[in-house]
Formats: C-alpha cells, sequence, structure tokens
C-alpha cells in the first residue's frame, strides 16, 4: 500500500507539471516516468522497512514530502529563470536570495499549481499519519521484507531500462539517461525526479566517453540550396573539400597534427562503461576535430583586420526594444549595420551567465554546471580576450552589478580581461538596477586612448523585475513610452531605453576620438526576457511567438562607421558570434575547435537549443516532440529522416565536444608557446605598423 500512496504521489506531481510546463502530458515519456516513479518508490519503502516502526513513518513522512517539495521549488524555478535548477548551484543559491521578492511573487502567482504539486503530502498527513495506526508501517518491517523490497525495486529498475532499450536513437531516452546530461530533456522523457537523479550522478561521478558512432562519418549529403533562403548549402561529411569548388579559399585551420597526438593512443572497446582520464577526453575530441570540415576565407575575411573591438552582452534585450524613432542609436545600428534576419539567442541552464559563454566562447554551455566558473582553471587562450591580448591588445571588461556576482572575479580576468565591477573600482549610483549609460559615461576614457583594445561589456539596467517602482530604469524612463501598452511591457521597454543612451554615449565618444570607422561594435542580448509574462512578450512583439523557438530570435548589432550594410538571411545564433568576429578581423583562429561558425561561412545554418532542438535553413526539429517542420517555401532534395538524423549526429556532436572540451582543459597542450608566436606574427606585425609600434609586447 505504501509503495502505491508514494507512487501515486510521484504521478500526481508528475502530470501536474506535464500539464504546466512540459507538455504534451500524452507521450512515451509518461510511460517511462512511471516504470522509474515505481522503481523508486519501491526501493523508499524497502529501505525504510529496515528501520523500527516509528523511524519508518518519520522516513516515510519526509519522502513523500520531499516529492512535493522538489517538484514545487523547480516549477517556481522554471516559472522565474525559464529553465531547471541544476544539484551545481545548491551551494551557490544564495546568488538567487537577492531576487528573494520577485521568487516570492512568482510564488503567489502559482499557489493554485503549487497545492495541487502539495496536495499528496497533504492527503498523507491528512488521512494516514494521523488518523490510520501505525501498524501499517509495522507490517513493512523487517529485513526480509526489506530485501524482498529491494529486489522489487531492481526488477522494476531494471525493466524501466529495458523499455527504453528499443530505441537508441540520437535524443532518444536511452542515449539521455546514459550519455547526457540535460534536465529539460530527460524530464519531459523520463520524468522530472529521474532527470534530476542524473544530473546528480553526472555531477558526482566520473564521466565516461561518448559513443564513437558518432564520429563515424556518414553517408554524404548534397543538398541544394532551400529556395528562398539565399543561401547555399552542401553538407558534405568528408572533412576534405575540394579546393577548386571553394574557390581556392584558405582553411581556418591551426597546424595542429591531430595524428601524431592520437599516436600509440588505442580506445578500449569498454570505454563506455569506465570513467574518463582528461587523456582519453583530449584523444577523442582530437579524433573529432581531425575529421571536422574546417570554414574557409571568404568575401568578408578581413574587412575589419586592425579594428578595435567592443563586445557588449545586453540584459534581456530583444530586437523589439529598438524603434525609429525612440531609439535612433539603436536603429541606425540596426539598419545601417550588418542585419542577421535569422538570429538565434538559445537560453541555457545558467540565464545571463550561460549567455556570456556561448557568446564569448563560440561553445555551447555545459548542462548541469556553470562553465564560466569550471573555465577558470582552465586554458582560455582561444577567448577573445587572451587571443586580442597575444595580438597586441589591451583587454579590458566592466560590469554594472556586483564584479563577484557568479564569481566572475574568478572567471572573467582569466579570459584575458582586466576586470572590474561594482565593488572592485566601478562606481556608480545606488539603485537597482544600475545605468548602463552611466558605466559607459566613467569608463570610456579608460580605454579610448589606448588603441587598439578591445572592451568587454555585461549590462544590468534590462534587468528584471519589470515594474514602475520596481526597477530604478524603469521608473527614471517611464514617460518616453505611451500609456496604451501594459505596465509591465513599458516598464521593460523604458528599462532597455538605458541601452539607446549608452550606445549615443558610446558611439558619440569613437566619433569625437575619431576612431568610430575602425571600432567594430557586437551587441548581443545574452537571453531574450525570460522573466516577462508570455503573453507581455508577445504584446511588445505584436504577433505570437512560439515557446520552442520564436521567443529565442534575437538581434544582433553589427557595426562600425562606413561598414557595408546588408542582409544575412542564414539561420544562425549566439555560438556563431566569436567566429564571425574572427573573420570579420582576419584573426587567425581555428574553425573545427568551436560550437558555432562563422556566418559569412558556406556552412548551412544551424541554432542548436537546449533540449537538442534544431533550426537549420531547411526547418525546425522539436526534440521533445520528434517532429521536423519544413520552413514555408522551402523544399529538401534530400529523404527527411536522414537529413534530420545527419542534423541530429551533427547537434549531438556539437553539445558532446563543448563538455569535453571545458572537462579536459583541452586548449592547455594544444599549442606552444613558440607555434602561438609563430601563428600570430603576421597578424601583430600589421597591427605594429597600424599603431607606429606601440602596441604591447607579445603576451603568452
Amino acid at each position: 500500500m505504501l509503495t502505491l500512496i508514494l507512487f501515486g504521489a510521484q504521478m500526481c506531481c508528475e502530470v501536474v507539471f506535464r500539464l504546466t510546463i512540459l507538455r504534451p502530458l500524452f507521450s512515451i515519456g509518461i510511460i517511462h516516468a512511471a516504470f522509474f516513479a515505481l522503481a523508486r518508490a519501491a526501493a523508499i519503502v524497502a529501505i525504510i522497512s529496515f528501520f523500527p516502526p516509528k523511524v519508518a513513518k518519520v522516513l516515510y513522512s519526509i519522502a513523500i514530502s520531499a516529492i512535493s517539495i522538489i517538484y514545487s521549488a523547480q516549477l517556481v524555478y522554471y516559472k522565474f529563470f525559464r529553465t531547471f535548477f541544476i544539484v551545481y548551484s545548491v551551494e551557490r543559491s544564495g546568488q538567487v536570495a537577492e531576487f528573494i521578492v520577485d521568487i516570492l511573487l512568482k510564488i503567489a502567482t502559482n499557489i493554485p499549481i503549487i497545492f495541487f504539486l502539495l496536495l499528496p503530502s497533504i492527503l498523507f498527513f491528512v488521512y494516514l499519519y494521523k488518523r490510520r495506526p501505525n501498524d501499517i508501517f509495522q507490517h513493512i518491517s523487517g529485513w526480509k521484507k526489506a530485501l524482498a523490497g529491494l529486489g522489487c525495486s531492481v526488477l522494476l529498475f531494471v525493466l524501466s531500462i529495458l523499455s527504453m532499450a528499443f530505441n537508441r536513437s540520437y535524443n532518444s531516452p536511452w542515449q539521455n539517461f546514459f550519455h547526457h546530461n540535460e534536465l529539460l530533456l530527460g524530464s519531459h522523457q523520463f520524468g522530472v525526479l529521474t532527470a534530476i537523479e542524473i544530473d546528480v550522478r553526472h555531477f558526482l561521478s566520473p564521466p565516461v566517453l561518448p559513443d564513437d558512432t558518432l564520429v563515424r562519418m556518414e553517408a554524404e549529403f548534397d543538398v541544394t540550396s532551400p529556395s528562398g533562403s539565399g543561401t547555399s548549402s552542401t553538407l558534405p561529411t568528408d572533412p576534405a573539400r575540394d579546393p577548386v569548388e571553394q574557390l581556392a579559399q584558405d582553411p581556418y585551420i591551426w597546424p595542429i597534427d591531430f595524428e601524431k597526438r592520437m599516436d600509440g593512443y588505442t580506445f578500449v572497446d569498454d570505454r563506455l562503461l569506465q570513467p574518463a582520464t582528461k587523456e582519453d577526453q583530449a584523444r577523442y575530441l582530437d579524433q573529432v576535430f581531425s575529421k571536422t570540415r574546417p570554414t574557409y576565407t571568404n568575401d568578408h575575411t578581413g574587412r575589419g583586420k586592425g579594428f578595435n573591438l567592443i563586445f557588449i552582452s545586453a540584459e534581456s534585450f530583444s530586437p523589439y526594444c529598438i524603434d525609429p524613432v525612440i531609439t535612433p542609436t539603436l536603429y541606425k545600428m540596426y539598419e545601417e549595420g550588418i542585419q542577421f534576419t535569422n538570429y538565434y539567442n538559445p537560453m541555457w541552464s545558467v540565464s545571463t551567465l550561460d549567455g556570456e559563454y556561448a557568446g564569448l566562447c563560440g561553445m555551447i554551455p555545459k548542462q548541469g554546471v556553470w562553465s564560466l566558473v569550471q573555465s577558470a582553471d582552465n586554458d582560455m587562450s582561444y577567448a577573445p580576450g587572451n587571443f586580442f591580448k597575444r595580438l597586441g591588445y589591451n583587454t579590458y571588461a566592466w560590469h554594472n552589478h556586483t564584479w563577484t556576482y557568479y564569481e566572475r572575479d574568478v572567471s572573467h580576468p582569466n579570459l584575458g580581461y582586466t576586470y572590474q565591477g561594482i565593488g572592485n573600482g566601478l562606481e556608480l549610483e545606488p539603485l537597482w538596477p544600475k545605468s548602463d549609460n552611466e558605466m559607459i559615461e566613467q569608463t570610456v576614457s579608460e580605454f579610448i586612448d589606448k588603441e587598439p583594445f578591445h572592451v568587454y561589456y555585461l549590462t544590468v539596467s534590462g534587468h528584471m523585475p519589470y515594474s514602475q517602482h520596481g526597477n530604478a530604469m524603469s521608473e527614471r524612463h517611464w514617460d518616453i513610452y505611451s500609456g496604451d501598452i501594459s505596465n509591465e511591457a513599458r516598464a521593460y521597454l523604458a528599462c532597455n531605453y538605458e541601452v539607446e543612451l549608452a550606445m549615443t554615449t558610446l558611439l558619440g565618444r569613437l566619433k569625437e576620438a575619431d576612431i568610430l570607422d575602425r571600432t567594430l561594435i557586437v551587441l548581443n542580448p545574452d537571453h531574450y526576457p525570460y522573466a516577462l509574462r508570455h503573453s507581455t512578450y508577445e504584446e511588445i512583439a505584436g504577433h505570437p511567438l512560439d515557446e520552442t523557438f520564436d521567443v529565442h530570435k534575437s538581434v544582433l548589432l553589427f557595426y562600425h562607421e562606413g561598414i557595408e550594410p546588408e542582409k544575412v538571411d542564414k539561420y544562425c545564433c549566439s555560438m556563431d558570434i566569436l567566429p564571425t568576429i574572427y573573420n570579420y578581423m582576419g584573426v587567425p583562429y581555428e574553425s573545427r575547435l568551436l560550437s558555432g561558425r562563422d556566418i559569412f561561412s558556406d556552412e548551412e545554418g544551424l541554432v542548436c537549443l537546449l533540449g537538442k532542438s534544431w533550426i537549420t535553413d531547411y526547418g525546425t526539429y522539436d526534440a521533445l516532440s520528434n517532429v521536423f517542420t519544413l520552413h514555408e517555401g522551402v523544399t529538401l532534395d534530400v529523404p527527411e529522416d536522414p537529413y534530420v538524423s545527419h542534423v541530429n549526429r551533427l547537434v549531438m556532436l556539437r553539445f558532446q565536444t563543448a563538455e569535453l572540451v571545458l572537462d579536459c582543459d583541452y586548449y592547455s597542450d594544444l599549442l606552444t608557446d613558440d607555434t602561438w608566436k609563430i601563428l600570430v606574427k603576421p597578424y601583430r606585425d600589421y597591427m605594429r605598423s597600424l599603431f607606429h609600434d606601440s602596441t604591447p609586447a607579445y603576451s603568452s
């Protein structure tokens, strides 16, 4: 009976959770979730059976309460951050406390759903804990019954695994249970509690290498340009491309002898069952990257060679903040810059921090950790701060919020920046949130006469809450926007008006210094404004927004004075920013090592989303429903199933290689300092000719 009650409690919470967040309810995932819930219930009852009845009663009460609390906590966290809480964040949960008032408000607005999640616990305590005699626990006590219960639990767990074993394709429950660590997809495929258990397992246990079938090259695809896309795309899986077909373009590769690095190393057959050492991981990456097709130079290569670079991560910014009348500077940067009309900014597990990591490092953030914090002990020589420092640039970073938040005091200096925030040299008016414009006004003088420079800004004015009196920037600019929109929409637009003021100040100062025509400004939102109600975001957009894909469609400002305006229709995302910058500025980078690709290259567009859904120039794939949909007016010249399988494989590789690069500190022994010097020497010589030998000495 106790097993069935515990099973029912789990399934009640699971159904409520799926009806409110994980839709659809009726999918194979609910069956897998039921198997695991029954196995879990049997295991818990078996374990408490080893204890005396009174102790067993207390432990059982804790277990059934924990189920309701975990589901309720994940619900509130998701409603607030649009992602799931990971075990890695538990010891760092104090940072969430900064938004305790907003979290309490979110709890208040979701009380009806939370009530249904707590209902199993309420019913247990009301009708069983007090009213039923203790003999219900007396009946289960005894080591023989406990062992029998454990045996049943193991059997049920094996059946749960076998229920997934018949489908081991990409994105299948089997693949995600054994090889990946993603709460969104896992919760959909086998239940919230099971996904959390896997998250804990991956956090505590050493990683294993992925299945090498992902590395094996599949049959070649030859896909012509989708009609109406304005792009050309071929999908050969052969890493070597015909130089004649590529118009004799040069590949973006480094002098890495992958064969030598793998020489003498043998992958053992059972490596999937064994913990992988850092050497195992590095050799696996060598194998993957040696077979990865590089991107090539193109007609945008080197247009910004020798330019300064200012990269801005704009808090919760969106394309709907740009208006030709109200925000003329932002409108100018968009209209007169390069317009990426199908640009997406995926939402990852750690909101802003992961948004920074994707944009700055060109990599998919590792799920289950804080990737930038994890990278603090790694060699991040490939990040723009360190890379441009090697090229002779002065590198700075500023953030107008607490400088230690998300441990940026550790990660950002390791990225190569002289970094300042509130509490470490940057002093701004004590408001929440603080002014982006004030940050720009106070810091431009620190670098504007120190060419060449690369500057990174992380803004905060666009941060929630979105209310007139809860957000100082919303209150400051409230009257700029009319009252014919909702207060939440008005507050959101008003606080983001600070970005307009900040860019006006920045462009003005660069113009005064006569360097606006040689300073590339790249502005990228860290994520979409997930704190807005979805209906409010649709109100601002002026049209319906699909929550799987549309909400992530964003804007990338890519501008300098004199840039040739153009529209690029290729589908692209935040991981593509870094290689696009490197190509535009003519930087000698290695294109095979990044999750993203140069947007100007002839690679097919690819947007990777949390949950392993994706978008290409041909269509969208929803991993949760396993549905591929062609874009309107686009045709696919190869069979749909092999194409979807091909892209799923590619997406899986991008996720896995990004994770392993972080885990094994892959860049640490990739190039010697002497090789680095040879690699960057032509660019540094060019920079020294521009700036009359005034660039800083080479830094290893």
